[in-house]
């Protein structure tokens, strides 16, 4: 399965009834952005500053598109390898990430 392809992104739970073809076809395009990225573009999570960057004051159903769609990615990950989605990481964590928390995070250590 393509992450960065508009058909397997279709094929995931919620994606079909939730998205127009317009966020599917920029979802699949900012994918593929992604994995296409070298590690050296990649953010550097050491670098993190908790006083410029403070752990998000977003309304909680802002935060529930954050972790979707991070959820997506883990699954699409996930199936590629193998394996089950939450060997990769957990809901909670992701839901961490997307509040903006960046220490003791079991997926950010690699």
């Amino acid at each position: 399965m393509n992450a960065d392809n508009i058909d397997s992104l279709l094929r995931l739970r919620g994606v079909k009834g939730r998205m127009n073809m317009s966020d599917v076809r920029g979802a699949a395009e900012a994918l593929k952005t992604g994995f296409e990225a070298s590690k050296e573009s990649w953010p550097n999570v050491k670098d993190y500053n908790a006083e410029k960057n403070p752990v998000c004051q977003c309304s909680e159903s802002s935060l529930h598109a954050e972790v979707d769609l991070m959820k997506a990615i883990v699954d699409v990950r996930a199936e590629e390898c193998g394996i089950a989605a939450q060997t990769l990481c957990q809901t909670k964590e992701l839901s961490l990430i997307a509040q903006g928390v960046r220490e003791n995070i079991e997926v950010l250590q690699g």
